[in-house]
């Protein structure tokens, strides 16, 4: 039996049955939460609002102003601490006093207690009404300290980039659904016992370890849900899937708006992930996987069981298929497992069949090799994965900025992230009418022109900065959505995956990049976004160099790939 008809089998059980449905809700919800973990350190690094404690005014106590008990900005505080231009008390410096005996003043703070010599802080108040993060817990505070919040999200971005293969490798050796229960209760194990961190050192070793083990959870979730849908309806559970994640940002949001404590907030998301535990039980493997591993009786057991929940009877045809007989004729030659088919079902391979190596394909390496020395692919790779380095930091990058602007930082984050929903259902339309080049192109322009406007707005304009800042998300997110599908149509069928994996790596970059830019902003605050365009902006440039294949069929060759876009193709 050839894949194609296991694919005859698969679309006989229904587009959309019963069981279908069942399974995808069962998996939406660890694709919800996985957003959510992927994202936390947004919130358990968040920088805040902070002064010098003078505790010759108002003595020595605990983080965030003392919760009500310390006023954070007294009259006393101008002769106290230096301020800027716009009327701000200095975060890290303050006067030094005349000799003082060690205790506070009752009636407040003269100017007479303090002479003009500016002297770096030993203790901070923290605004009350913000979140405590490791910040104001571990008084994590001033220009020189800020890599220690910012290391947090590049960690979590390492993890995920070194359990990228980890994952691949578990989920080709023990299945897919191996990898998405057993890595998933890692994972929430490892959120919990973050939330327990005593130390900087402890709270990296195990974000490092949450996304490590996490990596694989959406690519294995986004398989398993996707497997039993017909094709017709593939593409649209395909997006919705998208729009759970991006739902789980907003409920992140949602949850750090409403605990303000890094550690509950952290006990909060990761407890309730172990009843997704309970849904994913029931969900079966891999029918392909179970196939490629020659496990015929396991597949074919699902299949009947799938097709008995969607009230379906298997036709004589189809029940013939799935049976496992070995069909021996005089002029079939031995078999291997491969030429057998998925399933088990054996197949008369031709000699002429077997000369011309239809069964039989190279190595990855040495099909990577032969897509390199095309000088046409190899450029386009490269290109490619620029666009999704660019793609990355820029998605990330608005992501973790927008809790930097002025205005309420949780709602910023979910109207940012809220915005995702209706870019992912335009992209689908979008694609379909303007095409894939025009339309990565255009979004990434506009991504990079949008972060040049609100750096050009006056920031007395709120709203109209806010507003820009959610046209640049809404284009990048559109953007990050088609780079996605353009790369899986844009080379041979024999290194499609891997390539789409390499450039899915190069892409880390950008991500692990990202939470590094808020340190830029301590040098000049427009340089975040200014790099943020620049990416953008020439990434839609370098894609107008890409061929369109709307419309196009996907290549099974070298020569096939290196066709697309020419007029006769």
């Amino acid at each position: 039996m050839t894949r194609a008809d296991l694919d005859t089998i698969l679309l006989q059980l229904g587009d959309f049955g019963r069981f279908q449905f069942a399974n995808y809700v069962a998996i939406s919800f660890p694709i919800l939460f996985s957003a959510i973990y992927t994202l936390t350190y947004v919130f358990t690094a968040k920088d805040l609002e902070y002064r010098c404690r003078v505790p010759e005014c108002e003595g020595a106590a605990g983080p965030l102003g003392d919760k009500g008990l310390v006023q954070y900005l007294p009259d006393w505080l101008v002769h106290a601490v230096p301020h800027d231009g716009g009327g701000q008390p200095s975060a890290c410096h303050r006067y030094a006093p005349h000799t003082w005996n060690g205790s506070s003043v009752a009636g407040g703070c003269s100017a007479d207690l303090f002479n003009k010599e500016v002297v770096r802080c030993q203790d901070w108040v923290f605004e009350p009404g913000q979140m405590n993060s490791i910040a104001s817990e571990w008084n994590i505070t001033c220009d020189e300290n800020k890599w220690q919040l910012s290391i947090v999200g590049t960690v979590n971005n390492i993890g995920l980039f070194a359990g990228l293969p980890f994952a691949g490798f578990w989920s080709d050796r023990y299945g897919r659904k191996s990898l998405l229960f057993y890595s998933w209760a890692v994972t929430c194990c490892m959120g919990i016992i973050r939330s327990f961190s005593t130390n900087l050192g402890m709270m990296l070793t195990f974000e490092f370890l949450d996304a490590f083990f996490g990596a694989g959870v959406f690519s294995a979730g986004f398989i398993l849900a996707l497997e039993f849908v017909g094709p017709d309806k593939r593409v649209m559970a395909g997006t919705v899937l998208n729009l759970f994640y991006s739902a789980g940002q907003v409920v992140l949001g949602a949850v750090a708006w409403a605990v303000f404590d890094w550690r509950w907030m952290l006990r909060s998301i990761y407890v309730p992930g172990f009843l997704c535990l309970l849904l994913l039980w029931p969900t079966p493997e891999s029918v392909r996987w179970l196939a490629s591993k020659g496990r015929y009786a396991e597949a074919d057991s699902i299949i009947r069981k799938v097709a008995k929940f969607n009230r379906i009877t298997i036709n004589e045809a189809l029940e013939d298929r799935v049976d496992l007989v070995q069909v021996k004729g005089e002029d079939t030659v031995k078999q291997t497992d491969a030429e057998k088919g998925l399933l088990g079902k054996s197949r008369k391979i031709s000699r002429e069949e077997k000369s011309k190596g239809c069964l039989a394909e190279g190595s990855t390496i040495s099909n990577l090799l032969a897509t390199f020395k095309s000088s046409r692919l190899l450029v386009r790779f490269i290109n490619c994965s620029y666009c999704w380095m660019a793609n990355t930091f820029v998605y990330y990058g608005l992501s973790l900025n927008s809790v930097s602007m002025a205005g309420n930082d949780y709602l910023n984050f979910i109207l940012v992230t809220l915005i995702e929903l209706p870019a992912l259902l335009a992209q689908l339309w979008l694609m379909g009418v303007f095409g894939r080049r025009a339309c990565l192109s255009s979004t990434m322009i506009i991504a990079g022109a949008c972060c040049i406007s609100f750096l050009a707005i006056p920031e007395g304009y709120l709203y109209t900065r806010l507003t820009m800042f959610m046209i640049g998300k809404f284009a990048i997110t559109i953007s990050f959505a088609v780079v996605y599908v353009y790369t899986a149509e844009l080379f041979p069928t024999n290194v499609r995956h891997s390539l789409l994996g390499y450039c899915s790596m190069f892409g880390r970059i950008g991500s692990m990049l990202a939470p590094q830019t808020p340190l830029l902003a301590t040098i000049n605050e427009s340089l975040p976004l200014t790099l943020f365009a620049v990416s953008s902006i020439v990434g839609g440039f370098f894609s107008l160099f890409f061929p369109e294949t709307k419309d196009k069929s996907l290549p099974d060759s070298i020569k096939e790939a290196e066709e697309i876009g020419n007029a006769s193709h």
